[in-house]
């Protein structure tokens, strides 16, 4: 049962009505470790059945909790979820009854420093409720592994800066990471630089799909090319970028 101290987060009051009406109610269609569908079509279907919200206004308010470390976004067998981070704490559970795991929990890796580290579940000694997003240690688990050089991944992902204020939490990110790493290995690095350096202004314009992460351009391309073929920067004959 949700408790009146989400009244009172500092963090729930960065969202808007809508974003917070959704963070709230989705919270009723968890799993007891605060787990569900991440898509946000499933999430608009589930939790806002009766508001005429498009599936990309979720969408926004999904990502707005993502940068306000509220939720966090995972994939497990090419299916999304997402976990409420903090669950626990705007959370009144019975203490007569144990807690049912209904998907999924994400492979995380937390970076203990000194010690090994361990993964996170409800099976191990912390909980992702208890892990703040910055110390998450995605290098070092054992299950991640990209085609394309570290580096060049963490300079693709700076590239995201200008459309995205909240860039720093997208390097430990291991979703974020293997999608753009899948947009190098199908595109090539030069095509995906060309075009996160485009987001600017694809993102300023009218009817052009809204796209500050990497997961959101692995998701949108197809739009976007489809929008870009009108414009003269996307033209055979246009001087712009090519994807």
């Amino acid at each position: 049962m949700i408790n009146r101290s989400i009244g009172t987060s500092k963090k729930v009051a960065k969202l808007d009505e809508a974003g917070a009406l959704i963070f709230t109610w989705l919270q009723s269609y968890t799993d007891d470790y605060g787990r569900m569908d991440g898509d946000a079509r499933t999430v608009r279907a589930k939790v806002v059945p009766m508001r005429d919200y498009e599936v990309a206004y979720v969408e926004e308010r999904l990502q707005k909790m993502e940068d306000l470390e509220l939720i966090t976004r995972y994939e497990v067998d090419d299916e999304k979820y997402l976990q409420v981070v903090n669950f626990e704490e705007h959370q009144t559970f019975r203490v007569d009854r144990a807690r049912k795991s209904l998907y999924p929990e994400p492979n995380i890796v937390v970076n203990q420093g000194d010690t090994n580290d361990i993964p996170v579940g409800e099976n191990s000694p912390r909980k992702l409720s208890q892990v703040k997003l910055s110390q998450v240690n995605i290098a070092k688990s054992k299950d991640f592994t990209t085609k394309t050089e570290g580096k060049v991944l963490n300079e693709l992902i700076d590239l995201f800066k200008v459309v995205n204020p909240s860039v720093n939490r997208i390097f430990a990110n291991k979703t974020q990471r293997l999608a753009l790493d899948r947009l190098v290995a199908q595109h090539g690095e030069d095509k995906i630089r060309a075009t996160i350096e485009y987001l600017p202004k694809s993102n300023a314009t009218k009817y052009a799909p809204t796209i500050t992460t990497p997961v959101q351009l692995e998701n949108n391309l197809g739009k976007l090319i489809a929008w870009g073929k009108k414009q003269k920067d996307f033209s055979s004959k246009g001087k712009g970028i090519k994807i």
